[in-house]
């Protein structure tokens, strides 16, 4: 690595060199030991750099012979020079994820992979090189002070508790840092937030004028204590007890850390009395449903009004039921956001707002009458 970087600093020496007209086209270079002597290195490293600018066009590099100047190495050499200039006035985004979710991959992690993939679209759109950087659980200090070494901002996707210490490290280089979707107790740090929040209160609500009383919404507890202040399950929670239907819900939410997924969803169907509204807080949810073996008996919306958080694009579901009702994030707008945000804190603005995008229901007839009123 070491010798990588001194054989491309004598080749930026030459280039240079061949710029500025020291050495004109058609003219002989001086000889490999004469040019280690000027620049102070080894023949070796001068060598494997006089090959790199032959590569470019820029010279003839002769057995025997010192190397000769192309009658093309001058305007090479102010081209490459060009290209660099422009390069370094792109900025770097570091797009920080766990090393739970990486490699990114729709399967293994949809909502991160969606969401950095259009934080890196828009970042080349705004003149940003963005870069996915895994985050470790162990020697973080390290990663950290690497992102500010190397990048001019970082965006945290899917950040989970354990990862916290990055966003210290990171916040106490007063270092430009936006999260997705969450929030570090103590730190002042902006995030970009989907608002389940409010697309929680208008699927209760819903629910509520539908007739449910009877209702459940399962959720990931994960993420403990980063998730953003205005979470699913508050909103969720929140719109019960204003209506009242608190009292009546046998089981309102539930997590999925409390037990594995699938007999989570089997003890809420076996619930009696019976729920009447399910509300998956992850599409992936959906996968274990179909396979409970009590969603058989079950008629969708007569039996169980269903929906979903996220998308059903890519989520497998059996085709003797409706599609379910779910809710469609602005991608694309989510990831223009970011780079507004990064953008600010870059021009100065060290306390950007926070920024909600807010989720489109799409509704299906997978939500419907609950079965007393219905009969």
């Amino acid at each position: 690595m070491k010798r990588a970087k001194r054989v491309d600093r004598i080749f930026d020496r030459i280039v240079r060199s061949l710029a500025e007209g020291a050495w004109l086209p058609g003219s002989d270079l001086p000889s490999t030991r004469v040019l280690a002597a000027e620049l102070k290195t080894s023949l070796t490293t001068v060598q494997a750099a006089l090959r790199k600018a032959a590569e470019q066009g820029m010279l003839e590099v002769r057995a025997q012979q010192t190397a000769r100047v192309m009658p093309e190495g001058a305007a090479v050499a102010i081209r490459l020079l060009t290209q660099a200039a422009e390069a370094s006035k792109r900025r770097r985004l570091a797009i920080l994820v766990p090393d739970l979710f990486t490699p990114l991959q729709v399967t293994t992690g949809p909502f991160q992979w969606r969401i950095a993939h259009e934080i890196a679209l828009a970042a080349a759109a705004g003149g940003y090189d963005s870069e996915v950087v895994p985050i470790p659980d162990a020697d973080q200090r390290s990663l950290a002070k690497r992102v500010v070494r190397h990048f001019d901002a970082a965006f945290v996707v899917g950040m989970i508790p354990t990862n916290i210490a990055t966003i210290f490290v990171l916040s106490e280089s007063r270092f430009p840092v936006v999260l997705f979707n969450r929030y570090v107790p103590g730190l002042n740090v902006p995030s970009l937030n989907i608002d389940e929040y409010s697309a929680a209160r208008s699927l209760a609500r819903t629910l509520l004028v539908q007739g449910h009383r009877n209702v459940s919404m399962v959720i990931s507890a994960r993420y403990g204590a980063v998730l953003g202040r205005r979470t699913a399950a508050g909103g969720w929670l929140e719109c019960l007890e204003e209506s009242e239907a608190m009292a009546t819900c046998v089981m309102p939410l539930a997590h999925t850390q409390s037990a594995p997924r699938g007999l989570i969803l089997e003890k809420l169907l076996a619930l009696r009395p019976r729920i009447t509204g399910l509300v998956l807080g992850l599409p992936t949810l959906l996968h274990d449903l179909a396979a409970s073996p009590q969603l058989r008996d079950l008629r969708i919306p007569d039996d169980l009004s269903l929906a979903t958080f996220g998308s059903m694009h890519d989520i497998p579901w059996p085709s003797r039921y409706p599609p379910v009702t779910s809710f469609e994030v602005d991608w694309n707008r989510a990831g223009r956001c970011a780079i507004e945000m990064i953008d600010r804190m870059l021009s100065g603005d060290t306390q950007p707002k926070d920024i909600r995008v807010p989720l489109n229901i799409q509704l299906t007839d997978s939500i419907g009458l609950p079965p007393a009123v219905a009969e």
